[in-house]
């Protein structure tokens, strides 16, 4: 081959090689600009469900979980959404959501879901996108899942600093879903405004239970014409707000 084909030859593999590069970094490119859309979209639905959650009466707490429940359901993809409330290790109201045509997602805390009840008691998550991930320790819960017909879930636990305060729950009943590390991450700071919210609610229903008794214990004393016990406030000074 004369000097001139090597050229050729040379030119059209460095050619070759420029257009790999470019594809490579067109494909990278795109890549990251989606990675930096997804998180835009997260850290916005994130602040915006935690406004809401935050600054809602506690009368229309429910309703604004049910809408946040929804929307965390729907940024991610999934099928459906639960959120289960505990007091004293035991669900004692739920929430849950599904796109048009799929059953509301029923509990899989108890149960047959012993495995996963054990393991969210622990503060752990529960994931899996496929059910042959599921260990022999999970067997039980493997057929539970399986017998409801999910393929992919994740489940979280919502603390506040102290025992259960809820589950939070996706599940995938179309198709199989992965989930990689980054996606946990973002769920675990989505969890922390569920948790939050749901502790706001415990606290605030608490304080309008004693003060109820308060009230009744009240009425109570003035219907049997007995008086209230008084406190000296010369022994036992009361501190206001403000001092």
């Amino acid at each position: 081959m004369d000097v001139t084909g090597l050229l050729g030859l040379a030119v059209a593999a460095v050619q070759t090689i420029v257009i790999v590069w470019l594809l490579r970094h067109r494909s990278a490119t795109r890549e990251a600009h989606r990675r930096l859309n997804d998180r835009l979209r997260f850290e916005t639905l994130l602040a915006d469900l935690s406004a809401k959650l935050i600054h809602v009466e506690i009368r229309n707490l429910d309703t604004a979980l049910g809408t946040a429940l929804q929307q965390a359901a729907t940024f991610l993809g999934m099928d459906r959404g639960r959120l289960d409330e505990y007091a004293d290790g035991v669900s004692v109201a739920s929430i849950a959501w599904a796109e048009p045509g799929i059953h509301c997602p029923p509990s899989t805390v108890g149960g047959d879901f012993a495995w996963t009840m054990e393991t969210l008691q622990r503060g752990g998550i529960v994931r899996f996108s496929r059910l042959l991930e599921l260990q022999a320790p999970a067997a039980a819960d493997r057929e539970g899942y399986d017998r409801l017909g999910i393929r992919s879930h994740l489940s979280i636990p919502l603390r506040a600093g102290g025992p259960l305060l809820g589950v939070l729950a996706f599940d995938s009943v179309r198709a199989e879903r992965e989930w990689p590390g980054e996606v946990v991450n973002r769920l675990w700071l989505l969890s922390e405004a569920f948790a939050s919210a749901l502790d706001r609610k415990r606290r605030e229903q608490s304080l309008a239970d004693r003060l109820r008794f308060t009230g009744c214990f009240r009425i109570s004393l003035r219907n049997s014409g007995t008086r209230a016990p008084r406190t000296s406030t010369a022994r036992f000074p009361t501190r206001c707000e403000g001092s």
